[in-house]
């Protein structure tokens, strides 16, 4: 069985590091993907500017930084994206330039801003985590999600822009747990896929001997 490229999208503050992604690392490894972390050589830092003007000067560097690592880690014909806030732009824009490729793309959107789901999201099969609480996310744009049935939006309660329910640590490690399991899914059922996809194939190949 060929194996899958997991690919890690940090976001501004939130890297390999963080809990979500790290333990989304862990998934891909248990299930035997190679995994990588997108390294931004520059994002736009400047306190004054607003989220959107930040987003916005980083990201085309950020793609080439993101296109550049994937290159570099050799051929693989599927792949997981799993990206976090900003990095969700980053990973929607380089799935786009890789649209042709010939590469299985899955995306696991982890508190993503409302724009990805206007740019990158809407009517594509993926896995959308959001919270409750979350001040970034709006409601019409969570309404949107919920809406699309390509979208499997998980919406957790309580928690912020780090799915974190900052006056309740114990709440906090439950979502963890939550979105941990949630995301290992995607690896086992992506595997069982894959696995029956390639077992079709050699039984086609041996039909036609």
């Amino acid at each position: 069985m060929e194996k899958g490229l997991t690919v890690l999208f940090p976001g501004f503050g939130y890297g390999p590091d963080k809990p979500l992604l790290h333990y989304a690392g862990k998934c891909a490894a248990a299930c035997g993907y190679d995994r990588i972390s997108v390294n931004y050589r520059w994002l736009d830092a400047d306190s004054e500017h607003s989220l959107k003007e930040r987003t916005e000067n980083s990201l085309e560097g950020a793609v080439l930084d993101a296109l550049r690592t994937i290159r570099e880690a050799g051929e693989y014909r599927k792949m997981i994206f799993v990206s976090k806030s900003f990095g969700t732009f980053v990973a929607g824009e380089t799935e786009k330039l890789l649209k042709d490729s010939g590469i299985s793309i899955y995306q696991v959107y982890l508190t993503p801003l409302p724009q990805t789901y206007e740019r990158y999201m809407r009517g594509e099969k993926c896995l959308a985590v959001t919270g409750s609480a979350d001040p970034l996310m709006t409601a019409e744009a969570r309404e949107w999600m919920r809406l699309d049935p390509k979208v499997d939006l998980m919406v957790m309660e309580n928690g912020n822009h780090s799915l974190e329910n900052p006056q309740d640590p114990l709440e906090s490690i439950q979502i963890l747990e939550t979105v941990t399991r949630k995301i290992l899914s995607v690896f086992t059922l992506t595997e069982e896929k894959n696995q029956k996809t390639e077992k079709e194939y050699r039984g086609n190949d041996l039909c036609s001997m």
